[in-house]
């Protein structure tokens, strides 16, 4: 079997090719924080605290960047574009009167509730040699999750739990509805 070898400028065709084929999912996409993964002279860099109004924005965007990953907080805020340098320092604040005085960035973009995530990833389980094998039982732990504690043990709905192939090495597995927003 011949190995293929992608240029750059191949792989950015590929991405832009699914971007425009297959339709972005995300919920409440204005309500939410974006980060990508962008290659560029010869690095790969991290765009963080980026927001997108719709859907439309979205797709633009990665058919304009072709991200070799995208991801979305499950945080939602009322302004997720809200940014002030200042208040990255918080973490750093010798005190609790200045913490309680600035207030956190999560604080500034009002926080609202989030989706509860699970993200099982194989190469934190053992029993696994290659990539196949490290995927089937990465889907059997989340199997297992959903099955035996989410809907078994917490009697969730299975309406409400989203349940997505992470895109590399295993799985998310979110808990989403207005009933459980706050359970973060």
């Amino acid at each position: 079997m011949r190995s293929v070898v992608l240029t750059q400028s191949d792989r950015e065709a590929v991405l832009r090719q699914h971007y425009t084929d297959h339709q972005v999912e995300v919920s409440l996409p204005a309500q939410r924080e974006f980060m990508l993964f962008v290659e560029g002279k010869g690095k790969v860099w991290k765009s963080r605290n980026i927001h997108y109004e719709n859907i439309d924005e979205i797709t633009e965007a990665l058919i304009a960047k072709t991200p070799l990953a995208v991801y979305n907080s499950a945080s939602l805020f009322l302004d997720p574009s809200y940014t002030d340098e200042k208040s990255r320092t918080v973490r750093e604040a010798k005190s609790d009167e200045d913490s309680d005085r600035t207030g956190t960035q999560t604080e500034k973009k009002g926080w609202i509730g989030g989706e509860l995530p699970f993200d099982i990833d194989f190469d934190h389980l053992p029993g696994w040699n290659n990539y196949r094998e490290g995927i089937e039982i990465a889907r059997q732990n989340a199997v297992r999750l959903v099955d035996d504690f989410l809907i078994g043990d917490f009697a969730f709905d299975i309406e409400d739990l989203d349940i997505r192939f992470s895109g590399h090495r295993g799985f998310h597995v979110l808990v989403t509805g207005e009933a459980y927003r706050f359970m973060t």
